[in-house]
């Protein structure tokens, strides 16, 4: 097992070997990033349906968004000769878990012009190549297309197994976590203690991490843990790897 811990230099143990890492004292260290929040890749190739109606919709053939993050595709719209109408555009459909936007939803007369289409995929939507249809009206008629949307494995999201614990040191108890990651690989790591027991942002009490990138193998976890508050069972911590967090209360804990 490793260690971190917020001592006034926060620092790594790895079989007995003392490694600095930048930031300072409890309540303090350096400051945390949790990636971005939007990801997506869409492929060259258009596709658009064979139009019966006196213009065309067009999208990408293909986006790729990460589960829980979102993405941006364009949806073009093009008015054959002579049409001189306005578009309503709408998602006739997208999966289960995938909250769609359109803006802007009109593209007035005559009928040629953009829109940005965004996908937000839930982190319970399953990995997978899914269909998005977008459709355009001029109140009469109605064109669609439809893209794919392949849904990715989130990239910062470890898969994690945390276990609040105490953690012993020369007689005392330390508010620590036992931590293992189910998908291998580097994460930041971020951990904010709280007076009282339900991790109340109001409470805080000290802070350990920030954002340190933290190498998580698949045959090795980590054991985290406070060092400014020995002792005190009144308090709560929540713990951060990745895009997964759990609040931990000390009232009752077992043993590291």
């Amino acid at each position: 097992m490793r260690f971190f811990h917020g001592m006034r230099i926060l620092a790594l143990v790895f079989v007995g070997a003392l490694v600095p890492l930048s930031g300072c004292g409890s309540g303090s260290a350096i400051s945390g990033n949790g990636g971005a929040r939007t990801s997506s890749r869409a492929d060259a190739v258009s596709v658009t349906t064979d139009s019966t109606a006196p213009f065309s919709v067009t999208v990408p053939a293909t986006t790729t968004v990460e589960q829980g993050k979102s993405g941006s595709s364009t949806v073009t719209t093009k008015g054959s000769i002579g049409f001189d109408g306005v578009l309503q555009l709408r998602v006739s459909k997208k999966p289960n878990g995938v909250m769609a936007s359109l803006n802007p939803t009109t593209i007035p007369a005559p009928g040629s012009g953009t829109s940005k289409l965004t996908l937000t995929v839930a982190n319970s939507v399953q990995t997978g190549s899914y269909p998005v249809t977008v459709a355009a009206s001029d109140g009469t008629v109605s064109e669609s297309a439809t893209l794919t949307l392949k849904v990715a494995r989130n990239s910062n999201d470890p898969n994690a197994t945390f276990k609040g614990c105490w953690y012993k040191h020369d007689g005392h108890s330390y508010q620590g976590l036992d931590v293992y990651a189910g998908d291998p690989g580097s994460y930041p790591f971020n951990a904010i203690l709280y007076y009282g027991t339900t991790c109340n942002s109001n409470d805080f009490a000290d802070q350990i991490g920030f954002g340190q990138l933290i190498y998580f193998g698949d045959e090795f976890g980590w054991t985290f843990w406070f060092s400014a508050f020995a002792d005190q069972t009144d308090m709560s911590a929540r713990w951060y790897v990745g895009d997964e967090n759990k609040c931990v209360s000390y009232a009752a804990a077992p043993d590291c």
